[in-house]
Parts: C-alpha cells; structure tokens; sequence
C-alpha cells in the first residue's frame, strides 16, 4: 500500500521535476507573443484579459501578483497548470495499470514545451478535469474543469466535440448525467461571469466589439483589394485602409473605425473565408509530417488492437473532424491542433481496455516488442525521409537585443511606439521566469495594433502618458514630444501612416529622425508644419 501512494506521488512529481529540469538545461521563453502581453498585463497589476482569459481567474492572479510582488504569478500558474495536467494522466495511467504509456506523456510533455502557451495548456487541464470528473473525483474534477476553461473560455466548445463519443459513452452505461450537467454548467457559468462583467462596463463592451471585428479581420485569408477594388471604392475603402486594418496599424479610431472594419468584412464571401476544396485537404494533410504521424499511429493500433464494438472503430474519428474543420477554417496551426491531438489521444488511451483487446497475435510479448522495434526504426527513417527538422527540443538563448532595451531605458518618460511587436519582445528581458529580475517588466511601450488595443489597459497606458484621446493614438503622437517611434528606416509602415493622415484628414505628416540607434532602427517623432 506504502508503495503505491509512493509510485503516485513520484508520478504526480516527476513532471514538474522534467520541466524544471528541460528549462534549467534548454532555456525557456514563452513561444507566442500572446502570453507575453497577458503576463505584461499581470505584472502592472490590470486584471481585464478579456476575452482571452476569464475575469474571474485574471483578478484571482492580480490579487496573488500585488500579494507577492517578487514572484511572476502568471508563469508560475502556467506552469503548475501545465505540469499538474501532465501530473493527471500519469495517474490515470498507472491506475489502469497502462504502465508502459506513461512515458509516452513525459515525452509528450517536453514536445509540448515548444508550444507552451495558454492556449494549449487550457486544453491539457480542462481534459485532465473531465476525467477527473468522470471518474469519481468530483471536487478536483470541478476545480480542475473549471481552471482549464477559465484560462481561454473559447476553448470549451471544441473540447467537448472532441471527447464528446467518451461522454455519451459515460451518460448511456454509467449513467453520469450528473456529471454531464456539472461540465455543461461549469461551461456556461464561466461565460456568463465574462459576460455579466462586460454589461456593468460600457468601455469594455465597446473594446470587446472592436476587438471582435478585428480579430475576424485577421484570423482569415488575406482580402485581395485588387479583387474587390470596384466594392472597396464604392464603401469608400482604400487599399491603405485594407492594409493597415490587417496589418496591425489600426490605433486610429476616428480613421479606422468598427464602421470601417464591419463594411470591409461584406466585402469577403463565404469561399474566400472557408475552403471546401477537399483534394487540397488531402495534398495539404500529407505535406504535414506531424498530421500523417497521427494517421499511422491510429493505422497502427488498429493493426496491433481489435475494436470490441462499434464505438472502437468511430473514436478516432473525432480529432481528424475537428481537423477538418481547421482546413475549412484555413487555420492549421501547430498551436491550434496539436493540443486537440493530445487531449484526445490522453482519452483514448485511458479508455481503451474498454473499447479494444490485442489481437491474437500480438499476444505474444516477444512479437509485440519486435513490432514495436521495427516500428520506432521506421518511424524513425520516415521522419528522416519527411525532412522534418528535428526542433522540437532546441536550446533557447535570451532573445533581448540589448542595444534595444538600451532606447527604452534611456526613455523612461516617453511612451515608446514599436514598429511591430517582434521588436518590441526583443526590447526586453524574458518573462517567462519565476522570479521577476531587475528591469525585466517594461511599461511605456506600445504598438499601433495588438488585440489589447482600446482595452482599459491600453487606456491606461495612454494616459499615464498625458494622451487623452486614447481612440486616437496617431492623432495624439503629432507634433507631441511624449510619444516616440522605434522603428525600421525603411519601414513601409510609416507611409502607410502618412497617407492614413493624407486620405482621412487631408494633412501632411511626416517622421522626423531624432536619433539613429543601429544601420537598422532609428528613434523618430511624428510631424506636422
């Protein structure tokens, strides 16, 4: 009895160990610059992440950030999120007695760590809750349900098509209605939570609609303008407009405004948003090395397992739907499928003896660890043929230029406008670590569009800054000594500002160099005769 608690408790620890461990050897920096900006936003102590992370979870954080001031709380929840999930399957496993797939999750989650975003955590920890709950740890399940949803609300749908067959499985021979309908109110208690918020805050409600519109801007296709030209003009639309609406140079309301973005989107048909070319699925699918791997596997274990009823053989149809659907979407995304893969081949496994048996063959130990041999050696070759990079464990050096993070602490009062947020992450130290270093969090920077602008963070930056026309940065930078720009010489961005003001404002603007920083960057101010 001893033994087994102490196997458990190794289990549960092992996963934070490794990715201590991975870290302390490789290196670590956050892989989407989505997280960057939520842990930017924790640190100066904003708490509306909306809609990206529930309110509820994003003050509890805050709360804890302003509490211990020495710690970066939001990476530090990531991780335990992270590792916890991880910690959750070894458990399932070593219960079920699958003792030799529990590897297979350590690997998995230092694959995984290339991804590390909350995003894909979300997706691990709300799995892991489903399973607790479903089997018979009620409280934790909640909990651990509710932690996973609460870091991306958007997430939930999806999860719940893709473990859907094992739920309706557990309602028709379990009889877990009950545990259904606490998943289900879980779900929906987290949204209306966000939901009930926004109402009592008419400047959130406005950002979250801009926000909307924005992100279904750019998370489609590319508008071909020339394609649409004789539309765009009779809106009133210029190609300028298209560009910088798309290309994140929108901090210019009364330019570009939800009017603007709303008559933009008419223009672009269903075809041009969804693609239902289905021959180029399939070309597209076999280009991809990490989607024909899961094909072979499930290939595989049909080979090696023989399904004991019906639902056997429709279980693995789920992920490779929802994969279907990101072709529809055209948005086949590392980020975006591989956590659907995993949370889904986690069920699998964990309730496969009650979907599959071996086959009569493969009974045989001897047989079944040679087919694994010759497995891994093909697995291995094909890879080789696929010319897949091996990059999934790199070794990652701190990215920060430090002749950028130079200009930024040599202008401590001025708000400081980037070119992009590329340049912007390179302008400081990592946060991705658990204690905050001297000058790690950067505050008077900004960009001119990220899905933070018109927030109420966003504002408030703004103003620190002496800028009240918040809606209206570019108007707000002219002729204004507070507000710099650190950007490229040659940036095609600056010509698209200049005819922003040309063709809204019929004004002539221009970007005086202030101060040259490489071959490269240069500090600018925006004037007006």
């Amino acid at each position: 009895m001893k033994l087994n608690r102490g196997i458990r408790i190794a289990l549960w620890v092992v996963p934070f160990v490794l990715f201590y461990a991975y870290i302390w050897r490789k290196g670590f920096e956050y892989p989407v610059v989505d997280d960057i900006m939520i842990n930017q936003t924790i640190l100066s102590h904003e708490n509306m992440l909306l809609p990206y992370v529930e309110i509820g979870l994003s003050t509890l954080l805050v709360a804890l950030q302003k509490v211990f001031q020495g710690w970066n709380i939001y990476f530090i929840f990531l991780v335990l999120s992270y590792c916890g999930s991880i910690s959750i399957f070894n458990d399932f496993f070593y219960k079920k007695k699958l003792y030799v797939l529990i590897p297979l999750t350590l690997l998995m989650q230092c694959v995984l760590i290339k991804y590390f975003s909350f995003s894909v955590i979300s997706y691990l920890v709300a799995a892991a809750g489903i399973l607790l709950l479903f089997n018979q740890s009620l409280v934790m399940g909640i909990l651990t349900i509710a932690i996973g949803v609460s870091i991306r609300p958007q997430i939930a749908s999806s999860l719940i098509v893709l473990v859907l067959p094992f739920l309706i499985y557990e309602i028709l021979k379990n009889k877990k209605w009950k545990e259904m309908l606490i998943l289900i109110g879980i779900v929906l208690s987290i949204n209306v939570s966000n939901k009930v918020y926004s109402m009592t805050r008419p400047d959130v409600q406005e950002y979250l609609k801009w926000n909307e519109l924005s992100t279904n801007l750019r998370d489609f296709p590319e508008i071909n303008y020339e394609k649409h030209r004789e539309e765009f003009e009779k809106l009133g639309i210029s190609e300028n407009d298209l560009i910088a609406s798309t290309y994140w140079l929108f901090a210019e309301k009364k330019a570009l405004n939800n009017e603007m973005l709303e008559k933009i989107q008419s223009v672009r048909s269903i075809t041009e948003k969804y693609s239902f070319d289905i021959p180029q699925f399939i070309k597209d699918y076999f280009k991809n090395a990490i989607l024909v791997a899961y094909l072979i596997v499930f290939a595989i274990w049909f080979i090696i397992f023989k399904p004991k009823n019906i639902w056997g053989w429709l279980l693995p149809l789920t992920p490779f739907i929802l994969i279907g659907a990101l072709f529809v979407r055209q948005r086949v995304v590392e980020r975006v499928y591989l956590p659907l893969m995993v949370s889904f081949l986690m069920f699998f496994l964990i309730y496969s003896p009650e979907f599959y048996e071996k086959r009569q063959w493969f009974k045989k130990k001897v047989v079944f660890l040679c087919i694994q041999g010759i497995l891994l050696i093909v697995g291995y070759k094909w890879l080789g043929f696929m010319k897949q990079e091996w990059y999934w464990f790199p070794t990652i050096k701190d990215s920060m230029n430090v002749t950028y993070h130079q200009v930024v602490e040599k202008y401590p009062d001025q708000l400081i406008i980037f070119g992009g947020y590329g340049t912007l992450v390179n302008a400081q130290p990592s946060l991705s670590t658990f204690r905050i270093r001297p000058n790690q969090v950067v505050s008077n920077t900004t960009t001119l569009g990220n899905w933070q602008t018109f927030s109420p963070h966003y504002t408030n930056l703004l103003k620190r800054y002496k800028i009240e026309d918040t809606d209206n940065l570019l108007s707000s930078a002219v002729n204004n000594d507070e507000v710099i720009f650190f950007w490229y010489k040659e940036s095609g961005s600056m010509n698209r500002i200049i005819t922003i003001f040309k063709e809204h404002y019929q004004k002539t603007v221009y970007f005086e160099e202030i101060k040259k920083v490489d071959s490269e960057m240069s500090i600018f101010k925006l004037k007006a005769d």
